[in-house]
């Protein structure tokens, strides 16, 4: 079970721009401030499949046990050796949407820090969900996450990845016509 745990205050500053600096005290006392209500809204969910690899040619990956296709000289190159594929999504979920549109309306730093924030917080949940496979499977060789947007593999595979890992049922994970996921701090690899 994946659960979500202290936000990283130093992985939120990088995403701020901060790289190896620390934030100043008024920065972190700010960022403190918005700690509680963001662990409030958050309400963590994710989906994993696991599937064989079918079959693999110089620009697509073929998956077993469901109709998806990988399309990518990229997306091959990272998955050369391997013969299972982990689909994970993951959410805080919409609550965080919540916070952000009203934070924008009413304090654009608290904004700007809750994002930065949120966004350290969903990499957590994805390294916790990470780990958790490797426990599970400890025999395979874990890649790192491959999302579509990277390289090669269009960002329209977004909506094939929720249907086949059962995102879209299990979490609620959807995406809009522009392929974005809503919730917006969700991610799918």
């Amino acid at each position: 079970m994946v659960e979500l745990k202290p936000i990283r205050m130093d992985e939120a500053a990088r995403y701020l721009g901060y790289g190896d600096t620390t934030p100043d005290e008024t920065i972190l006392a700010l960022m403190k401030e918005c700690e509680a209500p963001l662990m409030e809204a958050c309400h963590p969910a994710y989906s994993v499949g696991i599937f064989d690899m079918e079959c693999c040619s110089e620009d697509e990956v073929k998956l077993a046990e469901c109709a998806l296709t990988l399309t990518g000289k990229d997306i091959v190159k990272h998955l050369v050796g391997c013969t299972k594929v982990a689909l994970m999504a993951a959410t805080l979920g919409p609550g965080v949407d919540m916070l952000m549109r009203r934070l924008q309306l009413t304090s654009m730093p608290k904004a700007v820090l809750t994002d930065a924030m949120a966004g350290a917080a969903i990499e957590q949940i994805c390294d916790d969900i990470q780990a958790e496979l490797q426990g599970k499977m400890p025999l395979y060789r874990q890649t790192w996450r491959f999302s579509p947007g990277y390289g090669d593999l269009p960002l329209a595979m977004q909506d094939e990845l929720l249907a086949a890992g059962g995102a879209d049922k299990r979490i609620g994970l959807a995406t809009t016509d522009s392929h974005q996921l809503t919730a917006l701090k969700s991610e799918v690899a």
